[in-house]
């Protein structure tokens, strides 16, 4: 995909422009899937997002845990642009150098991990949450690495 590099086990997203690059695995989902990653910002603004996508599918609307170059983590959703469908608790610039995300999906119910820890859940409905899963990144370079993806 555009803006990604392959380095060893890490895969390097960088978009200069603000605008949107995205590397997704392209198998389809069952209903319950979990999948990690970590990610390491190389350089990162106020202006940068990253995230951990799940749910994508031919409809272009982009569900993912983001994490924003402030430190603001939250659930979001992607249609013509983003909202806030939950606000989780933010990270601190120390756990900004590496940081593990995770979504646990079950039953339509998308569970957001932080670090191991549990920030939050939302109700999406199964349609939603099934189809592709990935990792996306906005304004900075991020590597991500030590991806998981667990069927269920």
């Amino acid at each position: 995909a555009p803006g990604w590099t392959a380095q060893g086990g890490t895969l390097v997203g960088s978009s200069s422009d603000g605008n949107l690059t995205m590397a997704e695995w392209t198998e389809e989902l069952p209903a319950d899937y979990r999948i990690e990653v970590t990610l390491r910002p190389r350089n990162v603004t106020d202006a940068t997002w990253v995230g951990l996508v799940v749910g994508l599918g031919d409809d272009g609307v982009i569900d993912a845990l983001g994490v924003h170059g402030t430190g603001q983590v939250a659930a979001q959703r992607y249609v013509k642009e983003f909202e806030i469908l939950l606000d989780l608790p933010n990270a601190s610039a120390e756990s900004l150098r590496e940081l593990r995300l995770a979504v646990d999906v079950s039953g339509g119910v998308a569970t957001y991990l932080v670090d191991g820890k549990r920030a939050g859940s939302l109700d999406l409905g199964e349609s939603d949450l099934r189809g592709r899963v990935g990792v996306i990144c906005s304004a900075g370079t991020v590597e991500f690495r030590d991806a998981v993806l667990l069927h269920r």
